[in-house]
């Protein structure tokens, strides 16, 4: 009976974290602010805190004081002083430089290793073809777009003030900026749950710069994320598998051939 309890509450506990979204606060007002959350955690936030800020101060200075002191007990610090050249050593350089030619391989040798090299570069970079990255696309586009369509936008308010210090240049900008905002806000609701609360687009004639604020909260669900990575990357194992068993058999077949 315990051993059922455990094991249920181990079950809970794994269908409440991947229930569990994370959460990305967007804010933008003269400076784009942003904090990454999920359940009770910050994963990354910016600007930070001036608390925050002395802390990755501190934590900085504690690592350049290691790394000094480790450089100390190494040694690394002496710089380390170039011998002077002695005469002997100048004199028998003519005999080390013909020793350093004879010894080196020839011209012919070279030019082949060089080519050796060149052509494995070459099939290097011939391996991912245009078909190849298209075919991988095909494969991963659904699991992409079914992603981006679980991704949930909400709590969208915007303000703009739109100026130019012109009243036709006012006019045409507030014309271009409404445009701008309608056809961002059809493209994200086509591509994924977009939510918008409150925008406001106005015309301020004695403005010389057009001012924006904007904030926004997004939402993705762990189990979301890692059953689209995770059938995406089979997908797209699959397809590289099919693609490279595809041309051995076709590198065999030419190879036959030329026997």
């Amino acid at each position: 009976m315990t051993a059922l309890i455990i094991t249920a509450a181990i079950a809970l506990l794994i269908f409440f974290l991947l229930a569990s979204s994370i959460t990305a606060e967007l804010e933008y007002d003269k400076v784009f602010k942003f904090k990454i959350k999920y359940l009770f955690f910050t994963i990354a936030k910016d600007p930070l805190s001036p608390k925050e800020q002395k802390k990755k101060k501190r934590k900085a200075e504690k690592k350049k004081r290691r790394e000094e002191k480790k450089a100390k007990k190494t040694g690394k610090h002496i710089a380390e002083k170039k011998p002077r050249h002695l005469p002997t050593e100048k004199a028998n350089a003519p005999e080390a430089e013909e020793k350093r030619r004879s010894e080196a391989p020839p011209n012919n040798v070279k030019s082949a290793a060089r080519s050796k090299t060149e052509e494995k570069k070459q099939k290097k970079k011939s391996g991912m073809t245009p078909e190849i990255i298209f075919s991988i696309w095909g494969k991963a586009k659904p699991h992409i777009k079914r992603l981006f369509k679980k991704i949930r936008v909400t709590g969208v308010y915007a303000d703009i003030t739109v100026g130019g210090g012109d009243a036709a240049k006012t006019a045409i900008s507030y014309g271009v900026h409404c445009a701008a905002v309608d056809g961002l806000a059809a493209f994200l609701d086509s591509m994924i749950t977009f939510k918008a609360e409150k925008i406001n687009i106005r015309a301020d004639f004695e403005l010389e710069k057009s001012v924006y604020y904007a904030k926004a909260t997004v939402k993705l669900r762990v189990s979301t994320l890692l059953h689209s990575g995770l059938w995406g990357a089979a997908a797209i194992y699959g397809e590289l598998k099919e693609l490279n068993a595809v041309s051995e058999k076709a590198e065999g077949s030419a190879q036959q051939k030329a026997a």
